[in-house]
């Protein structure tokens, strides 16, 4: 009886690791998921645990949702991160329209959605750093920015047709020309000391940063 149990508890343990050889993958490995989104292997723990960043789009849709989490060969990953140039427009068939960013996703590429055509832009409150480009040359006419952002890049939100801002008070940088070529009239920030808001992030410094300060 006792070789019996040893033998099926040896056949246990053989099945657990031929599974997890077969469906193991490793940091920097890279999968397509059905929505079109190719993801990239950023991190993963002991215990299988693992986090990927959005990489490129080869879908056809104009919409794009990146989910909190993906999955992939029967393991999941949280989506923390959005790569460089991941979603600009020259790497689809044409421009995306939208998009939902899950609030698992900590920082947005340099470009990553350059050269779209977004109206409406929602940056959740994981959200910590947004690149430089990351969404010029769009048509966006409403940004919410998320309390948790801490960095905006140089040139991020420039050319859109954004009127109304507020800067959470958890920004602490924003880059060079990060809101140049919009059409905004008002800025609010949410910071007692927008100190680090500095000259030629606007188009009309003068105006904005005193209506900042006050």
């Amino acid at each position: 009886m006792k070789t019996k149990l040893f033998y099926r508890l040896l056949l246990t343990v053989l099945c657990g690791i031929f599974t997890t050889q077969v469906n193991a993958q490793e940091v920097g490995d890279t999968f397509t998921a059905n929505n079109g989104i190719e993801y990239q292997i950023t991190f993963i723990t002991d215990r299988g645990a693992s986090k990927v960043k959005a990489i490129d789009y080869s879908g056809t849709s104009t919409s794009v949702d990146i989910p909190l989490i993906v999955s992939d060969d029967g393991n999941s990953y949280n989506v923390t991160a959005i790569g460089d140039e991941a979603f600009k427009q020259t790497h689809n068939e044409g421009p995306l329209t939208s998009v939902t960013i899950g609030n698992a996703v900590t920082s947005i590429g340099n470009r990553a959605f350059q050269d779209n055509n977004f109206t409406s832009v929602d940056i959740p409150n994981s959200v910590i750093s947004i690149g430089d480009y990351a969404f010029s040359y769009n048509n966006i006419t409403s940004l919410t920015i998320g309390s948790g952002v801490t960095s905006i890049g140089e040139r991020a939100f420039t050319s859109n047709d954004i009127t109304s801002l507020t800067i959470p008070n958890s920004v602490t940088s924003i880059g060079r020309y990060a809101f140049v070529g919009n059409d905004l009239t008002e800025v609010i920030s949410l910071s007692e000391n927008p100190a680090t808001i500095t000259s030629n992030v606007f188009d009309d410094d003068s105006l904005l940063v005193t209506q900042l300060k006050t």
